[in-house]
């Protein structure tokens, strides 16, 4: 009996040690699970800031970039047919209106020019003929040699002598091809030996004496343009450098970016040259000063294109949509969607989506 006792009093001690264990481990999970439920219902607040919209005066002049393009350029192409003899087309060099840049052989329309030359002879000595015939017969019609008639059917020989030396002269067959416009060739399609026919791609011809520099506007900026408004120019290659334009374009349709595009002409200067491709500002200046409800660029969800801003609403963020117009500096016009009383988040908008709690900080 003393021995049953002996191994029962460890086993009963045992067992209550893992009774306490079992104890503690269930009491602790219920604890854990208790915090991960106040947990799961706590709230994320994110931090942001918020400025209202303000009126701003806006100045009289803002600015637009664009590229330069040529005012002169073409695709030349062949309007006659045989094999280039010779050619001055290369590319990068310069070529003048009227001058010579293909020579062609033909050997058909040679033989057809060869025949010309001796139908255009034998015209001239009939015309010739005939107005010698006529002059004879004028002096005979004094002394009734010949009748009227006889003269009057002479002076329709001439006539008709003189139609078909005219009709043979308006006959040309070219053998050359000039130069249409004066500027740079940038590509040329055609080496001594090619053969062409009409319609023959023969070189891309650029004229950079004077370029356009292309602009996109807005409604409410292109509606204060005029053709023929002067307009200062700015190359981007000489940002010091001010050239007078003038406006010879402007869209009577905006694009799907609701632009209207502009162009602007300047002379090309010798000592700051430009080429067609090249990038420039456009200064527009206006005399009327208006304001306008502003709010900054950053606080713009999105793009210009598609604007909207979260407004602060009790503690939510509430994303509206709002429109735009001229951008000055690093604000932008308001013109629908916004109230100068509503709190515009500026910061933070990066964390937070339509509907979320939001804290102000200071």
């Amino acid at each position: 009996m003393k021995r049953i006792k002996t191994y029962i009093t460890p086993i009963l001690i045992i067992t209550g040690f893992l009774l306490v264990i079992a104890f503690t481990l269930s009491s602790n999970k219920n604890k854990l699970d208790a915090k991960a439920e106040i947990g799961s219902t706590k709230t994320l607040v994110f931090p942001v800031t918020i400025i209202s919209p303000e009126y701003q005066s806006l100045t009289g002049t803002y600015s637009s970039s664009g590229f330069f393009i040529p005012v002169n350029s073409m695709t030349l192409t062949s309007d006659i047919s045989g094999r280039i003899t010779a050619t001055t087309l290369k590319d990068g060099s310069m070529i003048h209106k009227g001058q010579n840049i293909v020579s062609v052989y033909n050997e058909t329309e040679n033989i057809e020019r060869q025949q010309n030359t001796i139908d255009r002879q034998l015209a001239l000595e009939t015309l010739q003929k005939a107005k010698s015939d006529l002059s004879k017969m004028e002096s005979m019609l004094a002394s009734n040699a010949v009748t009227s008639r006889e003269v009057e059917e002479q002076r329709l020989a001439v006539n008709s002598a003189e139609a078909r030396l005219n009709t043979i002269n308006s006959i040309k067959k070219s053998t050359a091809i000039d130069a249409p416009i004066s500027g740079t060739v940038h590509k040329s399609y055609v080496q001594s030996g090619s053969y062409l026919s009409p319609g023959t791609v023969l070189a891309d011809i650029v004229d950079n004496s004077s370029l356009k520099l292309q602009i996109a506007l807005l409604d409410k900026e292109v509606i204060k343009l005029s053709m023929g408004k002067k307009i200062e120019v700015v190359p981007d290659l000489y940002p010091n450098t001010k050239i007078t334009g003038t406006v010879v374009y402007i869209a009577a349709q905006a694009d799907a970016n609701r632009s209207f595009m502009v162009e602007i002409q300047i002379p090309n200067s010798v000592h700051n040259p430009l080429k067609a491709g090249m990038s420039g500002t456009a200064i527009i200046h206006n005399d009327d000063i208006q304001k306008a409800m502003m709010i900054p660029v950053k606080a713009i969800v999105g793009s210009l294109q598609d604007p909207q801003v979260y407004i602060l609403k009790g503690e939510k963020a509430v994303l509206t949509k709002i429109t735009t117009g001229q951008v000055q500096g690093d604000h932008v016009v308001v013109l629908a969607g916004l109230s100068q009383t509503d709190s515009i988040i500026v910061t933070g908008q990066l964390n937070i989506s339509d509907g979320s709690t939001v804290e102000v900080i200071k």
